[in-house]
């Protein structure tokens, strides 16, 4: 994916439940489908609720056939909502950042295949990256970043989505996104004139999108660091996979740490990490860390290296 020519911010429009409601009316009349995107991470009882909801509802597991195959545990969810769904009710008045709806013509295989080819995306670095795009925290910092040609890509078959956000009083509210390739085409033009990547990952993150991609990305995170930490010590990766169940959960407790101390950088966490695992398992939150981690949010170099030192002190071979 080439860098696009043209820089404008987006801007979009915010809708009330009673406008999307009238939206979604008036897409079904015109013989358009709406989608959903679940994030059934979003909270511990999406999952079930998804599935006793969903009833006859098709759903597609996204990130199956991409290299995350895996985490069920954070898989996101297409769905083709009908009109007297009681998925759609229920995820309508859900206040968690559970996903997004999508208006589209595409038939539900297009539809899926163009979310799950961005499941994996590249880094500025080069580097490739599970990309949770099920997260509207994520999306609503992230958009608003991207040209209009960036945006035309990104929603492939998509004519708009809906990505649930909140007001600045706290009230839900609805960011309507529309395709700008839609401009002067109907939604089924949209949908011939789509054509899938050829390649995985093509979608290219530009260092003005990652502060979309950040915390909201802890998913993404996890698995990252759990790959490098298997590549470079697989013996240390084992043995900690033994001690906490699985190698996932057992990052997850130390990048939790580390974002709780103030660190955000990828590096700065895995850093964290392979430091804090030289000491006893649990030792990320003891009190001599969390003196040595106090100011990381304000000078992350200087806390890591605090740290440096106190593994030298209280580190064991691993």
């Amino acid at each position: 994916m080439s860098m696009p020519d043209e820089n404008d911010l987006c801007i979009f429009n915010k809708l009330s439940a009673h406008d999307l409601a009238a939206m979604f009316a008036t897409a079904r009349q015109d013989g358009l489908l709406i989608d959903a995107i679940v994030a059934v991470d979003a909270t511990a009882q999406m999952l079930d609720d998804y599935y006793s909801l969903k009833g006859t509802d098709a759903f597609h597991p996204l990130l199956k056939d991409t290299p995350y195959a895996e985490l069920w545990a954070s898989m996101p969810y297409l769905s083709r909502i009908k009109a007297d769904s009681k998925l759609e009710s229920y995820l309508i008045a859900e206040h968690s950042a559970w996903g997004f709806f999508a208006v589209t013509a595409a038939s539900e295989q297009t539809h899926c295949d163009h979310w799950r080819s961005l499941c994996e995306v590249l880094l500025p670095s080069g580097k490739k990256s599970l990309f949770r795009f099920q997260d509207p925290k994520g999306l609503e910092k992230m958009l608003p970043a991207f040209s209009k040609q960036e945006l035309g890509w990104f929603l492939g078959p998509a004519s708009r989505l809906f990505i649930p956000i909140r007001n600045h009083d706290g009230e839900r509210a609805w960011l309507d996104v529309p395709n700008p390739v839609l401009f002067g085409r109907t939604e089924r033009e949209l949908v011939d004139l789509y054509r899938p990547a050829s390649a995985s990952p093509w979608w290219e993150v530009r260092e003005e999108h990652l502060e979309g991609m950040a915390q909201e990305n802890r998913a993404a995170l996890i698995y990252n660091l759990s790959q490098d930490l298997k590549e470079q010590a697989p013996v240390t990766a084992s043995l900690v996979a033994e001690h906490y169940g699985s190698l996932e959960t057992a990052v997850g407790e130390y990048v939790d740490a580390a974002m709780e101390y103030g660190l955000s950088s990828e590096t700065h966490i895995y850093i964290f990490l392979r430091l804090c695992l030289t000491m006893p398992f649990g030792a990320q939150r003891d009190r001599a860390v969390q003196e040595a981690m106090r100011n990381a949010s304000d000078d992350p170099v200087s806390a890591i290296d605090q740290l440096r030192i106190l593994t030298l002190l209280k580190g064991e071979p691993r």
